[in-house]
């Protein structure tokens, strides 16, 4: 008798895992198809509503700078606004794919574009060293991103380093040409 019982236990925890990991899976595919129909400002509501259920969830932080990054705003002070709320929601992200990325490749990918997207937004809110530490970070992760050194190179020429700036634009010039970015 007890042990149908916790067999039933069992069968029941792991349906209720399962639905709710389908459910999770859902939603998140739900806010990546908005994302990628470019309706960013949709996609960022469901997922503050979907972030409430699943705060454990790296990816609901992840899509949720990302869309931060893309919503159009009426003014510069809300663009910044914006991009320091992103820059924190990639942050948390930054430190869970840098953890497992070697276990689960697809979170190499989102740390390389976390790093990148964290060094765009620096670079915009005019946090240029901040902006090359992230494009490093980029580097250091996979140095064959030409886009990383390209950016790198235009940050150091902001900053009036020409000879920073320049080095940055040969090794993205040699880079491009093989084009192994992953995003």
């Amino acid at each position: 008798m007890k042990s149908k019982f916790l067999h039933y236990i069992f069968m029941t925890s792991t349906l209720l895992i399962n639905l709710y990991a389908q459910t999770e899976k859902d939603a998140l595919k739900n806010i990546i198809e908005l994302h990628e129909k470019r309706k960013y400002q949709r996609s960022y509501k469901v997922n503050k509503e979907e972030l409430s259920k699943y705060k454990n969830s790296v990816l609901f932080y992840y899509w949720l700078a990302k869309n931060l990054l893309k919503i159009k705003v009426n003014t510069p002070q809300q663009r910044t606004k914006n991009y320091k709320q992103a820059i924190r929601l990639l942050d948390y992200s930054i430190k869970t794919f840098r953890l497992n990325y070697s276990v689960y490749p697809p979170n190499k990918k989102r740390l390389i574009e976390s790093l990148y997207l964290c060094g765009i937004a620096h670079n915009f809110i005019g946090n240029q060293k901040m902006a090359i530490s992230y494009m490093d970070k980029v580097i250091e992760v996979d140095g064959k991103q030409d886009k990383a050194w390209f950016n790198k190179a235009v940050i150091y020429e902001k900053l009036h380093n020409l000879v920073e700036a320049s080095k940055a634009f040969i090794r993205y010039k040699e880079l491009q040409k093989k084009d192994d970015d992953v995003f």
